[in-house]
């Protein structure tokens, strides 16, 4: 069995996660999702399997288990939210909010 992770977010912390995927048995990286497709794009060259798209396309994927944010704080509380009401699992850099 493996777990499929898609990574929400391209910046720094997203290349940090994303070759700590490479390193995991029994992990295979679905997918890299970013408000620009094309930055999501370049996330996943050298990765055969993976594919590019929005969060909402990522979370609809069947072969989709678990979801890594590395998105600004101000955008995790959203993000956070569709990955759980969606029923996948969750890792979220911190802070999950920054109010309530």
């Amino acid at each position: 069995m493996s777990i499929g992770v898609g990574v929400v977010g391209t910046g720094f912390v997203a290349n940090m996660h994303l070759a700590a995927l490479k390193t995991l048995d029994g992990v295979r990286l679905v997918g890299v999702a970013d408000t620009d497709v094309a930055r999501a794009q370049t996330a996943i060259q050298g990765t055969a399997a993976a594919r590019a798209s929005n969060v909402e396309e990522l979370l609809r994927w069947p072969d989709l288990d678990a979801c890594v944010v590395c998105t600004p704080n101000d955008t995790h509380l959203q993000i956070g939210l569709a990955i759980a009401a969606a029923g996948k699992h969750l890792l979220m850099e911190k802070p999950l909010a920054i109010s309530r």
